[in-house]
């Protein structure tokens, strides 16, 4: 998904978030980071928050097409 801001997963609270959430498996990496960058587009951001990676494991992507979701 093309969004317009480099989301800097490489930044050190993203990237420590990421290899503890998915156990080091690129799989669950390139999945939770699919869902955030789903999550970003449908609240009209144009980067990837390290929000957005938190709450991905509970927020499916079908629930997002209606948009007026937030991360908290």
């Amino acid at each position: 998904l093309p969004l317009k801001q480099a989301s800097n997963l490489h930044e050190r609270e993203k990237d420590a978030f990421l290899a503890k959430c998915s156990d080091g498996k690129l799989g669950a990496i390139v999945a939770r980071v699919q869902i955030a960058a789903l999550m970003a587009l449908a609240q009209g951001e144009e980067a990837i928050t390290l929000a957005h990676l938190q709450a991905g494991e509970f927020r499916p992507p079908l629930l997002l097409i209606g948009g007026n979701e937030s991360v908290s």
